[in-house]
């Protein structure tokens, strides 16, 4: 779902976050908005504008076995991350569209700050680093995975995974799924999650 449940949550820092230039650059603007996430604030107002008028991928129109991607939220999709905005808070309360976003994992009760980066993001292959990372950091890694015969770029991964392959990498000597994803252009994490509901 691309709205976020209001609910107080315990905010997590992936290893790094900080450390990034653009965090830096935007530390004011993420701390209001944690502040909010903690308090259990409705932050409707820095997510996208078509939270209520697009749903997650559908099949291409045309394309057999394609998932169309207009318009949709792939990183939603795929690695369960939400992008918000860190824009002004403007009179009509929205939060003004931006170009810089900060990426973060949503749990019940938890929000788990991944990175701050830009629009285009969604297109290469930093955000596929980004998701595996956190992959890693919590633990969800297949063990005893001494090494993979074909590696992939971050770029070929997130080409692969937008046609719809899931890929794995090695980081950090721990192989991780770059993104667990379906025919039907949703990640089986996605799935899992509409099935609870």
């Amino acid at each position: 779902d691309r709205v976020v449940v209001p609910r107080p949550r315990q905010i997590e820092v992936q290893d790094g976050f900080w450390s990034s230039s653009l965090s830096q650059k935007f530390s004011s603007q993420i701390s209001l908005l944690l502040g909010e996430i903690e308090k259990g604030a409705d932050i409707r107002p820095y997510l996208s504008d078509k939270i209520e008028k697009f749903s997650l991928p559908e099949p291409h129109p045309k394309k057999p076995n394609a998932t169309d991607w207009r318009g949709r939220d792939f990183v939603l999709s795929v690695y369960d991350l939400h992008h918000l905005h860190l824009g002004e808070r403007q009179a009509n309360n929205q939060v003004k569209r931006s170009d810089h976003l900060l990426f973060i994992g949503f749990g019940r009760d938890v929000a788990r700050l991944i990175c701050v980066d830009t629009h285009a993001a969604f297109f290469d292959g930093r955000m596929t680093e980004a998701a595996e990372e956190s992959v890693k950091c919590a633990g969800f890694s297949i063990n005893k995975v001494v090494g993979l015969s074909t590696s992939y770029t971050a770029d070929q991964r997130a080409s692969l995974i937008r046609a719809g392959v899931s890929t794995m990498h090695m980081l950090d000597g721990k192989a991780v799924f770059s993104a667990l994803i379906n025919i039907n252009g949703f990640s089986s994490l996605t799935c899992r999650w509409a099935q609870m509901l």
